[in-house]
């Protein structure tokens, strides 16, 4: 006689449910991403080997995250906060606007992404190869939707080189599906193959 399955219950009301309490504790966690604060460590303060300690900023992640679960006005304000407090200090400025660029994207806002784009450019420490593949990223993913194909295809031609130059990594998923979109559209796979 076999005995019965045990009735599953759920602790909390809700907590059953999609996007019940567990967008409440997603929340939390942005909040406390969006709070932390680098370590500053010798290796950090030296613009060159800054990727070595930080993979990303805070603010980042937290935007990474809204991104992911399709809230972006949540990155949107992370990001544009990171940007006005100055988070990570002044080698992490190209970055804040690279993803203030980014998310722009994201948000329709094209002439908003140009400016953060311009201004990423307007740093004055060379880019990381991390910051270059970004800033490629965020070109093509401007052609892809506001360009005609010879603008697409002009902006993936300026950009696959810098796949080749960046260690890819969690962080980086958003840009590196963008630059295989594009790369698709234009017809250039074989330059994507693993």
């Amino acid at each position: 006689d076999p005995s019965p399955l045990p009735w599953r219950t759920a602790l909390r009301c809700g907590s059953c449910l999609p996007r019940g309490p567990q967008m409440t504790s997603t929340s939390a966690a942005i909040i406390a991403v969006i709070t932390c604060r680098p370590a500053p460590t010798a290796i950090a303060s030296r613009p060159s080997r800054t990727s070595a300690a930080i993979p990303e900023l805070p603010a980042v992640i937290a935007a990474i995250a809204a991104i992911s679960l399709g809230d972006l006005a949540v990155a949107h304000t992370v990001i544009d906060d990171a940007v006005a407090g100055g988070q990570g200090g002044p080698w992490a400025t190209r970055r804040l606007l690279l993803w203030q660029a980014w998310v722009a994207v994201q948000r329709n806002h094209p002439t908003e992404a140009r400016e953060a784009l311009a201004q990423a450019q307007d740093c004055p420490a060379r880019p990381s190869p991390r910051d270059a593949m970004l800033t490629e990223a965020v070109h093509v993913a401007i052609a892809r939707r506001y360009e005609d194909a010879v603008g697409l295809e002009a902006a993936w031609r300026h950009a696959r080189g810098s796949l080749l130059r960046t260690d890819i990594d969690l962080y980086l998923l958003l840009p590196l599906a963008e630059l295989m979109s594009a790369a698709a559209r234009v017809g250039d796979t074989d330059r994507i193959r693993p």
